[in-house]
């Protein structure tokens, strides 16, 4: 019996999350109490990942821990991955190095129990992990244990393939965006994926002074723009990520981030909540 697209009954379930906890104790990782039965654990972690947990899976969005790729200018502690469910799955928005992270995948993937989702266009990158990875086309759902995937339009600030991801578990339904810009699409997933119990979106809205030609224009949502997604999202609830960092000449983050994005969401009427790094919040089910 396929192990992802089936269920599991609770004395397999317990056995397998001992043999799971063991795996992953030999990888450092912390052990996180499991979700109950009827609630859902959201977790924030760095910069733009997302873990949600039920009591029998884990899903991670752009699971990150690599602060040296910013060379000394990250200055946050690192949020650490942790995950104890025998199955997991990671969606994966696109390739740039500060959201497709290889040894955070590698650890999160100690055996086969789970899979790596992107798009077509990173399956040979992510393969080459030793880790498992499912393609899945845009618009495309896909069903895997008790969740409902399905990557939709994103466009990223750089020109590369991007896409964003709607995760679907137990009568919630999340989207986490990545890193994108504003785009038109996004009005066609509120209308046919919507609503959402929460939105994920990126705000800190950075230039990039140091790639030329320099241009003006934000290379990711700006904090305002977040708001404006959220409602055609139709959200009921925005928590903002991907924001926090700030190179002078080389990436300038909107100033002020997280407060303009307040402010906005005030003046709009917008439900959100600002979770910092590591911090946790459940949502209830059924």
């Amino acid at each position: 019996m396929d192990f992802l697209e089936s269920s599991m009954d609770r004395r397999r379930f317990l056995s397998a999350s001992a043999m799971a906890l063991g795996a992953l104790t030999e990888f450092g990782f912390a052990e996180p109490p499991l979700a109950s039965a009827d609630s859902v654990a959201v977790q924030r972690l760095s910069w733009a990942g997302v873990r949600i947990q039920t009591d029998r899976s884990t899903v991670f969005f752009d699971p990150w821990t690599n602060a040296s790729i910013w060379g000394g200018v990250w200055k946050q502690e690192i949020v650490p991955v942790e995950v104890v469910t025998p199955a997991r799955f990671v969606c994966l928005t696109h390739m740039h190095n500060d959201h497709f992270d290889p040894a955070t995948l590698r650890k999160i993937f100690p055996e086969i129990r789970g899979a790596v989702l992107c798009a077509e266009e990173a399956v040979a990158s992510v393969a080459a992990l030793g880790v498992p990875v499912r393609a899945v086309k845009l618009n495309e759902a896909k069903a895997l244990n008790e969740w409902l995937f399905t990557p939709v339009p994103a466009v990223d600030g750089l020109g590369d393939p991007q896409v964003s991801w709607i995760a679907e578990v137990r009568g919630l339904k999340f989207i986490h965006c990545g890193d994108t810009l504003w785009h038109g699409y996004l009005r066609h997933i509120g209308r046919q994926h919507g609503p959402f119990d929460v939105a994920f979106l990126p705000i800190n809205g950075p230039r990039l002074p140091a790639l030329q030609p320099s241009v003006s224009v934000p290379a990711v949502l700006t904090p305002e723009q977040a708001v404006e997604a959220g409602i055609l999202l139709r959200a009921k609830l925005v928590v903002p990520i991907h924001y926090g960092l700030n190179s002078p000449g080389d990436y300038e983050e909107y100033p002020n981030a997280e407060k303009t994005f307040l402010e906005a969401a005030d003046r709009r009427g917008v439900k959100v909540r600002i979770v910092k790094p590591g911090e946790e919040f459940r949502l209830s089910v059924g």
